[in-house]
């Protein structure tokens, strides 16, 4: 094998290595929760609504996407019955997941409605067959789920993105 093709292989490797492991994003935060304790405020009700997805930015799709994040997140901020959010990137690649906890499944509903959630899921750059999701219902105080959990679930949902028994 030549040195050439060994550098290549390495470099391959190095970056598969890198991509599925260094993530980047915004931890669990939002206005039922306390992030200088960690803890659900003591007004969130036991059980919360929450949402997970899954998806692939499209080869050059991220500017697209990028730009209705920022949307959606000032749509998301000013949304009554949210909880938390939180948001994930690959570092190397294009894997984005998403999470957010609602009181209930009206207001998260409604925030799957607005225009600003609507428009992202047209045009922001994640194309709709490479995206997974999951509702369900969780404890309050489960949360912030840690990403691996969240994404645990995801395999579990049905077509629909309900979580199965």
């Amino acid at each position: 094998m030549s040195r050439r093709h060994l550098v290549a292989r390495l470099l391959s490797t190095v970056t598969a290595l890198l991509g599925s492991a260094c993530h980047v994003g915004y931890g669990f935060r939002g206005p039922g929760y306390d992030a200088d304790d960690g803890t659900v405020r003591a007004d969130v009700p036991e059980t919360v609504v929450v949402a997970i997805t899954a998806g692939e930015i499209e080869s050059g799709g991220g500017s697209r996407f990028f730009a209705a994040l920022d949307e959606v997140m000032n749509e998301l901020t000013a949304r009554d019955g949210l909880v938390g959010y939180a948001v994930r990137k690959q570092t190397f690649g294009g894997r984005i997941w998403t999470m957010s906890a609602w009181l209930d499944e009206r207001s998260l509903d409604a925030f799957l409605a607005s225009p600003a959630h609507r428009r992202a899921a047209r045009e922001g750059g994640v194309p709709p067959r490479s995206l997974r999701y999951v509702r369900t219902r969780l404890p309050a105080s489960a949360l912030p789920l840690d990403w691996d959990a969240a994404i645990a679930l995801l395999p579990r949902a049905d077509p629909g993105g309900q979580v199965r028994p």
